[in-house]
C-alpha cells in the first residue's frame, strides 16, 4: 500500500474497518514481538481471521492450532464454519472429526457448552 500510488501513502494511514481495535493490537503486536499473549476461542477467531487476510502464515497456524486443541461442543460448528471460510482443510477436518465423535452432544448443545 505504502509502495504504490495508493491514498494509504499520500496519507501515511491504513484504514482497517473490518477488526476490532484489540484484534489489529493484537496481531501487531504478534508482528512486532513474534509473540502472543494466552488466547480464548473466540480471539483466537477473530486472529485466525486476522492473520489469514493479511497473510500471517505463523500467526493463523497458532491460531489453528489454538483451536483445534479447544474445541468443544459450544464452539465447534463456529469453527468448522471459520475453517470452510479460509478453505483450512485441516481444521476443517478436525472439526468434523470432532463432530463425528461427539454428535449427540453437539446436537444437544445448542452452541452452549
Amino acid at each position: 500500500m505504502f509502495e504504490n500510488d495508493m491514498k494509504e501513502k499520500k496519507t501515511g494511514i491504513i484504514e482497517i474497518e473490518d477488526l476490532e481495535d484489540d484484534t489489529v493490537n493484537k496481531m501487531l503486536s504478534y508482528l512486532y514481538t513474534n509473540a502472543i499473549e494466552e488466547l480464548d476461542s473466540s480471539t483466537a477467531q477473530k486472529l485466525y481471521y486476522a492473520a489469514d487476510r493479511y497473510g500471517i502464515k505463523a500467526l493463523l497456524r497458532i491460531c489453528s492450532n489454538h483451536l483445534m486443541h479447544n474445541l468443544d461442543t459450544s464452539n465447534v460448528c463456529e469453527i468448522l464454519v471459520l475453517a470452510d471460510t479460509h478453505q483450512d482443510e485441516e481444521l476443517k477436518s478436525y472439526a468434523k472429526d470432532f463432530i463425528l465423535v461427539h454428535v449427540q452432544e453437539v446436537i444437544n448443545s445448542n452452541g452452549r457448552a
